[in-house]
């Protein structure tokens, strides 16, 4: 019988998956504007503070809050001396969802169990990073 799942899988799930978009949107906000007047030319009123509000530009908080517990994931997660072949499973099915977790291990040469394993660590990561979960439950096996 299969372990029952956390009531927050489905959100983290959904948080994971728009990890690739959030990010896209942050880029856009935070690239300078190539059309339209600018503070620094002349005629200007003021002192031009373009770089300030390109790098003060963001996301609604929510959005943030789900882009940074991400971003820390895969952070630790880089740390680790299978980082690479783990983000692979992560980018794979979640980011660009061409592989199932059964193809992703094929992919990168692990086991299903295995896969199943490290995909439950990140996604407790995840959720340890919003506060949905005990820092000493996502560190167990």
């Amino acid at each position: 019988m299969s372990k029952p799942r956390k009531l927050w899988w489905g959100y983290v799930k959904a948080v994971v998956r728009a990890y690739p978009e959030l990010q896209a949107q942050l880029n856009e906000l935070r690239q300078p504007s190539t059309g339209g007047r600018s503070d620094s030319q002349p005629g200007a009123k003021g002192a031009s503070r373009t770089t300030e509000n390109i790098a003060t530009r963001t996301l609604p908080p929510m959005d943030m809050k789900h882009l940074e517990a991400v971003e820390k994931a895969v952070k630790w997660t880089e740390k680790l001396p299978t980082g690479p072949e783990r983000l692979k499973i992560i980018e794979l099915v979640y980011w660009k969802q061409s592989h199932t977790l059964s193809g992703a291990a094929q992919a990168v040469g692990y086991s299903y169990q295995h896969t199943l394993f490290l995909n439950r660590q990140f996604f407790y990561m995840v959720a340890e990073n919003l506060g949905l979960e005990e820092k000493s439950a996502s560190r167990a096996k």
